[in-house]
This record gives C-alpha cells, sequence and structure tokens, in this order.
C-alpha cells in the first residue's frame, strides 16, 4: 500500500490484517493532513470498528465512547433519508440536463 500523490493511499477494498488496516489509516491521515483535525488513533479506532462494528468491544474504547456507540440509533433518521432523496434527486436532474445538453450540442454541430 503506497501513497501516490494524485490519487491519495492506494487502499484495497477489505484490509484483512490489522496491521494492514493501520498502515493504511496512518498513510489516509498523513496523506490529507489530518494532524491538526483529528488524532491518528481516534482515525485508527473509528476504521477498525467499521471493519467490524459487531466486535466494537475489541477495539480498546473508552467508556464514553463505549456508551455513545451503544446508545447510537441504527437506523437512519428521517431527516436523513430526506436528505438522501433530495441528493438522489438532484443528481438526477443534472444528468438528465448534462444529456440534453449533450444532445443539444450535437444537433448544432
Amino acid at each position: 500500500m503506497d501513497i501516490d500523490d494524485e490519487n491519495g493511499p492506494a487502499m484495497s477494498a477489505s484490509h484483512h490484517r490489522t496491521e494492514d488496516l493501520v498502515r493504511g489509516v496512518e498513510q489516509f491521515h498523513k496523506w490529507l493532513k489530518l494532524k491538526d483535525i483529528i488524532e491518528k488513533d481516534t482515525l485508527i479506532k473509528g476504521a477498525k470498528i467499521a471493519r467490524a462494528p459487531d466486535n466494537f468491544a475489541l477495539v480498546g474504547l473508552s467508556v464514553p465512547e463505549e456508551e455513545a456507540i451503544t446508545s447510537e440509533d441504527k437506523q437512519l433518521p428521517w431527516e436523513t433519508r430526506g436528505l438522501l432523496v433530495t441528493i438522489m434527486v438532484t443528481a438526477c436532474a443534472a444528468i438528465t440536463q448534462f444529456v440534453f445538453s449533450a444532445l443539444n450540442l450535437l444537433n448544432f454541430t
């Protein structure tokens, strides 16, 4: 796994070994210059939890972190669903506009 200056860290879709996951997160943290934004250890904990959400107790979370995760609602809130619908409709409209623009351009050439 190497850092590609143009495209960011080259990461595989799944990390089978913890060492690979940690190395990937460290490269991601370095490449995006997140030092002043988020601690590397916090990002690593999040990646481990994302990889195995049912085994978050093995990550070594503090009590407040564990309470926040266990009390988290697993369903998307309605506001988020509404936002998702808005984003999808906007994306479809943008695609439609692009297609019609391309067709108009072809008609004029």
